[in-house]
């Protein structure tokens, strides 16, 4: 953790003052594999509610107590979304939105924790512009044994140009560097999941 970081943190422990962020997010976390074996389980029974936050003090006590993405087993899932908005297709936040897919080969694992942490800091943080962090609604990880992904959910998808806008934003911020020109970022409408079922078997809308 960055020293400036470690220092608000230590200064909520301490009851000093505090950093608040423009929105509250609440982070929850499955795994589907589990979630299959439990037949009688509704998905919304198998997702844990970890904690929500709105302060940069409380964030980073969450995110120093949990694994990094490459540690976690294999079919987890995290969803980072604003307060009030679930992370599922049907809720009203996301129900015309869609979502820009960033997948990463198991390879590669050490470079999931760095696009998901500078991923979650640039959101939180209102690293994009208004108002395309107004239309983001939350972040997806998950870890699969074919590839990982990370997913940044959009409210809307019928505005192209702003879509592409903020595509073009994640890649630039993924990393500090920017994303690899070989790595692609695809753009997936909630709607076509819904009507086959399947988050990732659907056509591409458009690709950043």
């Amino acid at each position: 953790m960055a020293d400036g970081a470690r220092d608000m943190a230590a200064a909520a422990v301490s009851g000093g003052p505090t950093h608040p962020l423009q929105y509250r997010w609440t982070l929850w976390y499955d795994n589907s594999a589990a979630a299959r074996k439990n037949r009688f389980a509704s998905w919304d029974e198998n997702l844990t509610k970890l904690m929500t936050f709105g302060t940069v003090e409380e964030f980073w006590a969450l995110f120093n107590n949990i694994l990094e993405p490459s540690h976690l087993a294999p079919s987890s899932n995290y969803h980072l979304f604003k307060e009030g908005i679930a992370p599922k297709w049907e809720d009203a936040a996301n129900s015309e939105g869609g979502k820009w897919v960033l997948m990463n080969p198991p390879s590669y694992k050490e470079r999931l924790d760095q696009y998901w942490i500078h991923t979650v800091l640039t959101v939180i943080g209102e690293g994009f512009e208004a108002p395309l962090s107004d239309d983001i609604a939350g972040l997806v990880l998950s870890t699969r044994r074919q590839a990982d992904r990370i997913s940044m959910w959009t409210k809307t998808s019928a505005d192209e140009p702003m879509q592409k806008r903020i595509g073009e934003a994640w890649r630039a911020t993924a990393t500090p560097n920017g994303l690899h020109d070989n790595v692609q970022l695809e753009y997936l409408i909630h709607k076509d999941s819904i009507a086959k079922n399947s988050s990732y078997k659907n056509k591409a809308r458009f690709v950043v």
